[in-house]
């Protein structure tokens, strides 16, 4: 196939594809360094190393976006404005989904969405399927789904359980709330360690929940945990002069900003544009607290010379 490139007219970014997996992105001299990363992943997780799409051959690129120019430039302009890649292009009760919980549950749970109007959930290894997530009560159309949403429902789901569970704080900061769960209910004995002790409990209590049918006030908890590293996020606002704005985060420590118009990088000190959002956001949805201060910069920044 030949190499596919899509300039993006508003931002000073290159694309480049070559059918395969990964999109390379090549950024312009008014782009900071460490804004964009290289490329971007468009593969399908549980398919990745499955013969479906290569006239037979092996092929661990399984991706469903059309190999044209159109089907290029929609990925890009999704991924470049913060929304997922390939929305809507998997037929699920052809290849259906499944994955296991490798996660915050260490394995103790298997998910599945085979079409339909659920995702499904069984313990780790006992077959016993149920309905846990109805896609209509978390707001997504069938005909919107993509492999990266049902994974990060999936792990909403988890957080929202654990908090369920008397697990406090573990949707904010899983790491140190699970750690102090451990050590209050399940404190290590001799070669204990804190992981065992809660990957034991964990695969016991979710068995247990199938059984008694405890599953059944689990329904529908928590909403879709995005990771900005395999989506990022990116605003664009015009100011009140019509200079163009691009802000952007992939995960990195800075969020940064910064403008095509001007042919060149503002100074460190303002294109480094926020530190940490996800602390700097306490409470609030990291996502929507950017959206919100790039409001609040534009409508305050002095027009810049070029």
């Amino acid at each position: 196939m030949k190499e596919l490139e899509y300039q993006h007219p508003d931002a000073d970014v290159l694309f480049t594809w070559d059918g395969w997996m990964q999109v390379m992105i090549r950024t312009g001299p008014s782009v900071p360094w460490g804004a964009y990363r290289d490329r971007f992943d468009i593969r399908e997780p549980d398919l990745r190393i499955k013969n479906f799409f290569n006239d037979g051959a092996y092929d661990p690129s399984v991706h469903f976006v059309p190999r044209t120019q159109q089907g290029f430039e929609t990925m890009c302009n999704d991924f470049f404005h913060g929304r997922e890649t390939g929305t809507g292009l998997r037929d699920y009760t052809q290849y259906p989904w499944k994955s296991r919980s490798w996660g915050v549950s260490t394995g103790a749970l298997e998910f599945r969405y085979t079409g339909g109007t659920h995702i499904e959930m069984t313990p780790a290894e006992q077959n016993h399927w149920l309905p846990v997530i109805e896609l209509a009560a978390s707001g997504r159309p069938l005909t919107q789904l993509t492999t990266k949403w049902l994974m990060g429902r999936c792990h909403g789901w988890e957080l929202a359980v654990f908090e369920a569970l008397g697990v406090t704080g573990a949707s904010k900061d899983f790491e140190h709330a699970h750690t102090a769960w451990v050590k209050k209910h399940r404190p290590a004995v001799g070669k204990q360690s804190i992981g065992g002790n809660w990957r034991e409990w964990i695969y016991d209590t979710m068995r247990r929940g199938w059984q008694s049918g405890r599953v059944n006030d689990w329904a529908d908890l928590g909403g879709n945990e995005r990771h900005v590293g395999d989506h990022p996020w990116h605003a664009q606002r015009t100011d009140a002069d019509g200079n163009r704005w691009n802000f952007t985060w992939n995960g990195a420590p800075y969020a940064y900003v910064y403008s095509s118009d001007l042919g060149k990088p503002l100074p460190e000190r303002e294109y480094l544009w926020l530190l940490r959002p996800e602390t700097q956001a306490g409470e609030h949805d990291v996502f929507q607290w950017l959206d919100k201060k790039a409001d609040e910069w534009v409508s305050v920044r002095p027009t810049p010379k070029s």
